[in-house]
């Protein structure tokens, strides 16, 4: 026993559009935590759109808060921000939070 399709087949064709790429791009900031792995200090890199207000968080990986820095509003452009950790050796979670929005990256103290 054969089994068709119930009618003509349906053909989808999907595009990425430009404006949309180039839009993502312009709103994406930058934050880079280096050098990672760390002893005891990192660097944190990160490009602001708009001035805003900004808070640094490190989270362990079971959820505990470990360190948390406001360093208040801050003029759209490049920032250099050095934090010192004092807590184990192990993951964290280092959060930049501008505004409603938050962007991640896992570091590592060694």
């Amino acid at each position: 026993m054969k089994l068709k399709e119930p009618g003509k087949p349906l053909y989808i064709s999907l595009q990425k559009s430009k404006i949309a790429e180039n839009e993502a791009e312009q709103n994406k900031e930058t934050f880079i935590a280096y050098p990672n792995p760390f002893a005891s200090a990192i660097n944190i890199l990160f490009t602001l759109k708009t001035e805003q207000n900004v808070t640094i968080l490190v989270y362990g990986i079971n959820g505990k808060l470990f360190d948390r820095q406001n360093l208040g509003i801050l003029e759209e452009g490049n920032h250099n921000y050095q934090l010192t950790l004092i807590a184990p050796k192990g993951q964290y979670l280092l959060v930049l939070q501008t505004g409603d929005k938050k962007i991640t990256n896992l570091i590592i103290k060694n």
